[in-house]
């Protein structure tokens, strides 16, 4: 990524999803949009990864018979997936986030004795926001609007500490769009935006985040002026009533030197 200031360039590599080793836990089914994790699912995943090696843990509800975008797991199992070292990626309906060790140590020192985390990763509408985010946005194209929460009983848990989240959301460009023609930003419950730097791969939007909120996806085109019949008849009497005045200045000033 390159800073629009100073042209400062950053690089990271990212290993590719399909060369990841990993320990899968496929959900085919929940209710209400939410799935609780067998623990015995992840404890079969912890032996996996102690087993070969693999690095990461992850659940997936791609192939569930309904929506799910709620994944429910025991603190118990948390601890597990830090104590093994592992990453952890929940693949929700609407979004697939990857937890790095880092980030899952912070959630798992927030919980306190709550007996299990949820992963509540969605789209939203825009009437969501409160009404500070949505007058910030409102000169804007919104294409989408984020939700994403970790929570834990009553407690809230936005900020990663030093971990982060690479998260990709499967995205469908419009007709006539191109990658760089959307961007994620981040919406504060002040109205305050954040643009976050936002890669195009594999039909997703991916970005890298430190805490979870509310994000939006913005179009970032301008709209074509489209010229209705109405448009073009009143854009063709003013023309007329000018072509007019102009005439009747010149035919004025004729007559005048005429005299």
């Amino acid at each position: 990524r390159t800073c629009t200031e100073c042209d400062y360039e950053e690089r990271q590599t990212i290993e590719a999803y399909g060369d990841r080793e990993i320990a899968n836990i496929e959900i085919t089914t929940g209710t209400n949009g939410k799935v609780t994790v067998d623990t015995n699912s992840i404890s079969e995943a912890i032996k996996d990864i102690e087993e070969t090696g693999k690095k990461e843990v992850v659940i997936s509800t791609d192939n569930a018979e309904t929506a799910l975008t709620n994944v429910e797991i025991a603190v118990s199992s948390l601890r597990q997936i830090v104590s093994a070292d592992s990453a952890l990626t929940i693949e929700t309906t609407d979004v697939h986030a990857t937890f790095d060790k880092d980030a899952l140590s912070t959630i798992f020192d927030s919980v306190g004795s709550e007996e299990s985390v949820d992963f509540d990763l969605r789209f939203i509408e825009l009437d969501n926001l409160n009404e500070t985010q949505r007058e910030s946005v409102s000169n804007k194209k919104v294409a989408a609007v984020l939700s994403l929460q970790v929570i834990s009983g009553d407690t809230v848990i936005s900020s990663f500490g030093n971990g982060s989240v690479l998260v990709a959301i499967p995205f469908e460009l419009a007709e006539g769009r191109t990658a760089e023609d959307y961007k994620i930003m981040y919406v504060a419950e002040d109205g305050a935006i954040e643009e976050i730097n936002t890669a195009y791969l594999g039909g997703n939007l991916v970005v890298e985040l430190g805490h979870f909120s509310e994000y939006v996806i913005v179009d970032l085109t301008k709209d074509e002026v489209k010229m209705t019949t109405a448009m073009i008849v009143a854009i063709s009497v003013i023309a007329a009533l000018a072509l007019c005045a102009c005439v009747g200045t010149i035919v004025l000033v004729r007559k005048e030197k005429k005299r």
